[in-house]
């Protein structure tokens, strides 16, 4: 193999393992923890979709969901105007 092959499979694998291990595997392992009750301590017991139910009839679960879509509206509507002043100003001759 060409030594130029060898170093864009190298790159191609640590970029790889790197999203496999830091990316991937703690999604996959949350996903797995959202059927369980586990306080961290002892062994996980199965519940099923007992935790969804839950979140769904929660106060603050909305209030936080509410928060988080005025936060990113108010950001749009901040950053897309003044990303578009600035571009024109920037782009002026």
């Amino acid at each position: 193999m060409k030594p130029s092959k060898i170093h864009a499979y190298m790159f191609i694998f640590s970029s790889l393992f790197l999203t496999l291990v830091f990316g991937i595997y703690p999604l996959l392992w949350a996903l797995r923890y959202m059927f369980y009750d586990y306080q961290g301590i002892g062994t996980p017991v199965f519940i099923g979709l007992d935790n969804f139910g839950r979140i769904l009839r929660d106060g603050q679960f909305w209030d936080s969901v509410g928060n988080t879509g005025v936060y990113a509206l108010g950001k749009l509507v901040v950053t897309i105007p003044l990303s578009l002043t600035l571009t024109i100003i920037l782009n002026r001759k």
